[in-house]
């Protein structure tokens, strides 16, 4: 199966029917308790689909969604208010929504009503704001629950539940949940690769037979910074090959990117690495302006963006150039494509 392709072209991952029927059966069994394993029934149900089918993604939903005995409405391609009447006509009780589309949805303004039979909203394939979350749920009434996974993993390793929900409320949010069974999580120092103690930050490590090349009982090392809380909770605090390193300081892109959304004339954002002589790399953000500031000229767009990323953050994480598009470059998923951003802001 093909990956996303965010900072490069996609790449294929062998992955077995064995490793694909056991991330469905975690999955189904992690949200479904006892019933995973209760006959097959049709249910008068639907479910909508809206990311390519050659995303892992999509195939944990459409097998979940097969296993459920729910109908499923497919769309081509995802748009806000298609994928809101669809809803609507279909009276869709689950979606999925990758943050990038969550954030269309709003921006767009999809009419309350036409959600209405909607009993709950997953998020995955990519890192959800918590704020994204709260202002989506605030809006719509609707709880949102995370998974976190990867085509490396056959799927989901772990996933918030309606459960979780229903026994902490907003306690745990930005966690993507907890480990489905069969999964095992912990968390390694990178220097000396001791397992740290809860809330502690570290690169994630993973066992579980749905782990593709990964050997029998063996431990397969993530790409991810993350914490576990004392309840088990996975909170995922970003990407160990993500960091910029600026002259020997360390800048979080995901931070840049939070202080730059946050301005009121800024719709969204994205930040990535521009090679430097003498510092070896230096941040760079290209931002979407909100409709009232699209004649915003560039002259005056960029220094006072500094001056507000300069205003919340240490000076070393302040871009050196930030350009203004009309749209993020996205994959066909949805996330923000690296390669082309990176052709942008040099441009």
């Amino acid at each position: 199966m093909l990956t996303s392709g965010t900072t490069g072209p996609p790449k294929r991952i062998a992955l077995t029917l064995e490793g694909l029927a056991h991330a469905v059966h975690g999955a189904t069994r992690h949200h479904e308790g006892d019933r995973a394993d209760a006959p097959p029934r049709l249910r008068d149900a639907t479910s909508i689909i809206d990311l390519p089918l050659f995303n892992i993604t999509s195939y944990l939903d459409i097998a979940m969604t097969t296993a459920a005995g729910r109908r499923i409405c497919l769309m081509r391609r995802f748009e806000p208010t298609a994928w809101g009447r669809a809803v609507r006509d279909h009276r869709v009780v689950v979606a999925l929504l990758v943050p990038a589309a969550m954030r269309m949805v709003l921006d767009a303004r999809i009419p309350k009503e036409w959600l209405s039979s909607l009993r709950v909203v997953r998020s995955g394939s990519a890192p959800l704001d918590p704020k994204l979350a709260e202002a989506f749920e605030d809006h719509y009434g609707l709880p949102v629950i995370v998974s976190y996974g990867a085509t490396e993993f056959s799927g989901a390793l772990a996933g918030l539940t309606m459960a979780d929900r229903r026994r902490w409320g907003t306690a745990k949010r930005g966690s993507v949940g907890r480990a489905h069974p069969g999964v095992e999580l912990r968390v390694i120092d990178p220097a000396d690769g001791r397992e740290v103690g809860p809330g502690a930050v570290g690169v994630l490590l993973a066992r579980a037979p749905q782990i593709a090349g990964s050997e029998p009982g063996g431990w397969a090392r993530t790409n991810d910074l993350a914490r576990i809380d004392e309840d088990g909770f996975l909170f995922i605090e970003g990407r160990v090959d993500d960091v910029i390193i600026r002259g020997g300081f360390k800048v979080d892109p995901r931070a840049v990117v939070e202080v730059l959304r946050r301005h009121p004339d800024v719709a969204d954002a994205a930040v990535a690495p521009l090679p430097d002589p003498r510092l070896g790399q230096v941040p760079a953000a290209a931002v979407v302006l909100a409709p009232s500031r699209q004649d915003w000229p560039h002259a005056e767009l960029e220094p006072a963006l500094q001056d507000w990323v300069r205003g919340h953050l240490a000076p070393y994480a302040v871009p050196v150039r930030i350009r203004s598009v009309e749209a993020l470059p996205r994959t066909p998923t949805l996330k923000v494509a690296q390669r082309q951003l990176l052709d942008l802001l040099r441009s």
